[in-house]
């Protein structure tokens, strides 16, 4: 009975990080980046992000520490942050991609006071590419004794919309006869990635383009708008709205996430906010009748076909 208490107390100290052997691990404490929140459900972390920017707070929502790494090392499979954080109860807070993106974070010295904002706005308005950006949060427990990786899950906070007019009889259109603004309330999100502040979202690129054109289809000629913004938030009246630049008239004035939300029924059983949290892409594609009046009939979203009734 001796010898055996003997065995388990050797296995213990084996096991400690407290001994000092340098043939043993060492009881590291990590962070895995992982961003599975995608409509395939795949992660994506290592061949997408490419700087990761990680926040650390106390129990009492006070910040300690920021980590930063960019570059080659986040491509590999096995990537983890290492932390050396003092034993207690922390806050981290994940914000990835803000070295090459368009937003910047505020000055804070609590987790609450936290926001991050799109920076290049004048008067309101965005026309910027804003590039990606993803968003995390998690609460960890560090223990000097124990070896832990503690898993942050990523939410993309950044979207690329595409719309498209195409006349129905295939005559011409040119881009530059519209005015293409999307308006929302989503120019801020706070530290729960809640969206905030009222902005207008105009193209960063805009023009005339053909599509189609192979052995079966003649090419037909698009007007183009293509946006970039912030989170997408159920509960925001986002509107699409385009006008006529010639005489004013507005072509369309349409609730936004109301038409991204249609879906095929294979993303049916997901939440709309989850459907917006996992899509990042969208493209609509428009059809205009006589004087550029909108055909509020049929819309292709996604390559998907929706025939309206009421919306």
């Amino acid at each position: 009975m001796i010898r055996g208490f003997i065995i388990l107390v050797l296995l213990a100290m084996m096991n400690s990080c407290d001994l000092i052997n340098e043939d043993l691990p060492e009881c590291v404490q990590s962070v895995k980046f992982v961003y599975n929140m995608t409509l395939s459900g795949g992660d994506a972390f290592n061949a997408q992000v490419g700087s990761v920017d990680l926040y650390v707070f106390d129990d009492k929502g006070n910040f300690v520490k920021k980590y930063s790494e960019s570059g080659d090392a986040l491509k590999d499979p096995n990537y983890r942050l290492r932390l050396d954080l003092a034993d207690g109860n922390y806050t981290v807070a994940a914000w990835c991609g803000m070295m090459d993106n368009g937003f910047s974070l505020n000055s804070f010295n609590t987790l609450k006071e936290m926001q991050n904002a799109i920076r290049d706005v004048q008067g309101g308005v965005s026309s910027t590419d804003l590039k990606d950006m993803w968003y995390g949060l998690q609460e960890i427990t560090v223990n000097a004794n124990e070896a832990a990786t503690h898993k942050m899950n990523l939410t993309k906070n950044t979207n690329n919309i595409r719309v498209m007019l195409q006349n129905v009889d295939g005559r011409t259109i040119n881009g530059n006869d519209f005015e293409f603004k999307i308006i929302d309330n989503n120019m801020v999100v706070d530290w729960q990635n809640n969206p905030s502040t009222s902005i207008i979202y105009n193209p960063f690129a805009q023009g005339t383009s053909q599509v189609g054109g192979d052995e079966n289809n003649a090419p037909v000629q698009v007007a183009y708008a293509e946006f970039s913004t912030s989170r997408l938030y159920v509960g925001n009246n986002t509107r699409l709205v385009i006008t006529n630049k010639e005489n004013g008239q507005i072509v369309l004035d349409i609730p936004l996430l109301d038409y991204l939300t249609m879906r095929s029924e294979k993303y049916k059983k997901m939440s709309d906010q989850e459907y917006l949290d996992r899509e990042c892409d969208y493209t609509l594609v428009l059809f205009l009748g006589d004087n550029n009046t909108w055909l509020r009939t049929t819309i292709i979203i996604n390559g998907w076909t929706v025939r309206i009734n009421n919306i």
